[in-house]
């Protein structure tokens, strides 16, 4: 019997995938994965928008790894287990990983009720880049025309 199932047919893998429950973006590259939602992301967009953030933790987002070393901190300001951190960055990327804690943390500073859960947020957030349908720029973009309109400053 064994012999027998050893030369039956594998499935499609487009059959398989169904089956795992997966829609073939799920395992791609976390370096292809970050640097598409980074692309148009500057990080001087990320210090603008996030703004509260890096006063909260601290930290000047001067550089991306400035950015990637703040991504501890930034885990624990939101509540997101190790886990979920490793899983994040193993999936997008450190950088990618690290921007979106940031906006996370920065939209959940300036509306807490918006964002009840921040840790799920993160997480929806990565399976939102994975899936190929997130835009930090224009969450990043709105969050800096939120702080300039809503504090008064021009930036300077």
């Amino acid at each position: 019997k064994a012999a027998y199932m050893a030369l039956e047919k594998k499935p499609p893998a487009d059959a398989r995938t169904k089956q795992a429950g997966l829609d073939g973006r799920e395992g791609r590259d976390p370096d292809t994965v970050q640097g598409e939602i980074l692309g148009s992301v500057s990080i001087g967009l990320l210090q603008v928008g996030c703004r509260e953030a890096q006063v909260m933790i601290s930290t000047r987002f001067d550089n991306w790894s400035s950015l990637g070393r703040a991504g501890e901190t930034l885990r624990r300001m939101i509540g997101l287990s190790e886990a979920g951190w490793a899983d994040g960055r193993a999936k997008v990327g450190l950088y990618g990983a690290s921007a979106i804690l940031a906006i996370v943390l920065e939209k959940s500073l300036r509306d807490p009720e918006q964002i009840s859960k921040p840790a799920g947020y993160f997480r929806a957030m990565i399976d939102r880049a994975v899936e190929g349908k997130l835009n930090l720029e224009r969450s990043l973009f709105g969050l800096a025309a939120g702080f300039y309109g809503a504090s008064g400053e021009t930036g300077q």
